[in-house]
C-alpha cells in the first residue's frame, strides 16, 4: 500500500479539506502505475487520512492490475472514501481493480471525482460501497461525480451492492443535477478488448469465481 500511496496520493488538500500525508514518489503525468495482484489498505501502509485512502489532482495516466480479473482490491474497511480525484488535464484509466468497501458520509465512498476530473473506469468491480448523506444532490455509493467539465466513462465494469441513505437513483453512480459532469457507461468495451455489456443501476449479482467473466476481456 505504501508504495501504491507514495507513487499516486498527490494531493495536498485545500482550505477547507485537509489531508495528513502526501505520496513522495509520484509517477510523471502519462505513465503508468502496476500494481501486483493483492489486497490494498491502510492497515498495511500509508493512506491521505484516517477517512481517506487515496487523492489525486492533475494526475493522469494509468493504474492497472496485473491482472485483467480484477484482482488488485482498494479496500476501505467501510470506514472511508477509496480514491478522490480532483481536475486532470488528460485522462487517468483506472483498469482492473475492485473498489471495495468506501464509504463516505456524502457522496462517492469508492471515487469522488471533482472539478474537472476526467476519468474511465475500465474492467472494474465496485462493490459494497456506501454514501450515508440524505442530500438531495450529492451521493452516489459507488461514484460521485460533479463539475460541469468533469467527465466519467466507464467500460465494462460491475456494480455490486452500493448503497446510499437516501432513496431513491445514483446508488452507484450519482451525477450532481446542480453542477452535472458528462457521465458515459458504454454497451461496448475499448478497442482492442470483446464486448459484452457494462452495467449501470440496480447492483446485480456479483459472478461467483471470476468477477471479470461477465463483462469485457
Amino acid at each position: 500500500m505504501t508504495e501504491f500511496f507514495s507513487k499516486f496520493s498527490n494531493w495536498e488538500g485545500s482550505d477547507h479539506t485537509s489531508v495528513e500525508n502526501v505520496g513522495n514518489a509520484i509517477m510523471a503525468n502519462g505513465d503508468t502505475i502496476n500494481l501486483a495482484v493483492g489486497k490494498y489498505e491502510c492497515a498495511d501502509g500509508i493512506c491521505a487520512k484516517s477517512s481517506l485512502m487515496l487523492a489525486t489532482k492533475n494526475l493522469f495516466g494509468n493504474v492497472f492490475c496485473g491482472s485483467d480479473k480484477a484482482t488488485c482490491i482498494i479496500e476501505g474497511g467501510g470506514v472511508m472514501k477509496l480514491i478522490r480525484i480532483d481536475w486532470t488535464d488528460a485522462t487517468l484509466i483506472l483498469r482492473s481493480l475492485t473498489l471495495r468497501n468506501g464509504h463516505w458520509g456524502w457522496g462517492g465512498g469508492a471515487l469522488e471525482l471533482v472539478s474537472g476530473a476526467k476519468v474511465q473506469v475500465v474492467l472494474c468491480l465496485l462493490q459494497g460501497n456506501r454514501a450515508r448523506t440524505n442530500n438531495a444532490v450529492i451521493g452516489g455509493g459507488g461514484i460521485y461525480v460533479t463539475g460541469e467539465s468533469t467527465t466519467l466513462d466507464v467500460f465494462g465494469s460491475i456494480f455490486v451492492g452500493n448503497t446510499q441513505a437516501k432513496d431513491g437513483p445514483g446508488k452507484d453512480i450519482f451525477n450532481n443535477a446542480d453542477q452535472p459532469g458528462a457521465v458515459e457507461v458504454y454497451n461496448s468495451c475499448p478497442e482492442g478488448l470483446s464486448t459484452i455489456v457494462a452495467s449501470q443501476g440496480e447492483p446485480k449479482e456479483a459472478p461467483s469465481e471470476d468477477p471479470q467473466e461477465s463483462t469485457c476481456f
